[in-house]
């Protein structure tokens, strides 16, 4: 290399940190981002960092010996969409231009309809319109259909016997009808019906529930992020504590709200150490 020829190394070098800091705050900020598998693969760049940005997917090539900067991200999971360098650039300067919320809808994630449609069948994000929790997971269709329905997460699902479970998968005798489904249910099926409980709701009160959320009204997809009530952070990654332990160290009025596991550690740790103070000699 002569001396009117630029040194490259240094320049991707610099390239290579502001990708892995990018993902790394796109990752912290809520935002899927991470590692896969380079598509096609060629020697010496294997992988390929990835962040989903508001305006749509953006990649890098990593050279291998550069993958020690991106330990900490996660796999990317989700494939790549096909974008070119073009629209790679076009992206990242229509999401500097107009920040992290645009007048451009948003892709939902799992069925890919965009903001203001109704959402596809058996999407996971879409909200019921009479108790405004997940409708795939609520507990209104089963409510209306039977009223004495009444989960309860206490009960052991052990309760039931193998045949229990192939009995219920295959009854079609109408509810309450069948002397075997009586003897399962008094194991405990949450006030449904024995065959309900292991196969579902059936076809004609499905239909009926479709009904029952025209006449309401679906709600169409809007992307609402959700946000740490201490930090801001926003789409924290989900986790779980006991239910005790979450009102033993959040506040009444932050109950219902979302905290990342960031702030929640801290809160345990100051009210601990604080406790401890308190009760030493």
């Amino acid at each position: 290399m002569n001396n009117s020829e630029p040194d490259v190394n240094p320049v991707y070098a610099d390239r290579n940190r502001a990708a892995c800091l990018a993902a790394l705050l796109a990752h912290a900020l809520g935002l899927r981002a991470g590692l896969r598998d380079a598509d096609p693969q060629e020697p010496g760049w294997s992988k390929c960092v990835f962040i989903e940005l508001p305006t749509g997917q953006v990649s890098w090539h990593v050279p291998d010996e550069e993958l020690p900067r991106f330990a900490a991200l996660p796999v990317f999971e989700a494939e790549w969409d096909g974008h070119t360098n073009e629209e790679k650039t076009e992206r990242i300067d229509t999401l500097l231009q107009t920040g992290i919320v645009t007048d451009e809808p948003a892709a939902c994630h799992d069925c890919g309809v965009r903001e203001g449609e109704l959402h596809q069948d058996g999407c996971d994000m879409e909200r019921c319109p009479f108790c405004g929790g997940q409708l795939l997971s609520c507990e209104c269709a089963n409510r209306h259909f039977y009223p004495r329905y009444d989960r309860d997460f206490s009960q052991p699902s052990e309760r039931f016997t193998a045949g229990d479970r192939q009995h219920g998968k295959r009854c079609t005798l109408a509810d309450w009808t069948c002397p075997a489904c009586t003897a399962i249910e008094q194991k405990g099926t949450h006030g449904l019906p024995a065959s309900v409980y292991f196969q579902g709701l059936h076809d004609e009160q499905l239909d009926e529930w479709s009904r029952l959320l025209a006449g309401k009204g679906r709600v169409p997809w809007i992307a609402y992020p959700s946000l740490c009530c201490r930090c801001g952070e926003i789409r924290p990654q989900m986790f779980m504590v006991d239910d005790a332990e979450w009102e033993k160290y959040v506040a009444p009025r932050q109950r219902g709200q979302v905290l990342c596991q960031r702030c929640y550690d801290w809160i345990k740790r100051v009210i601990d150490t604080a406790a401890a103070r308190r009760i030493a000699p």
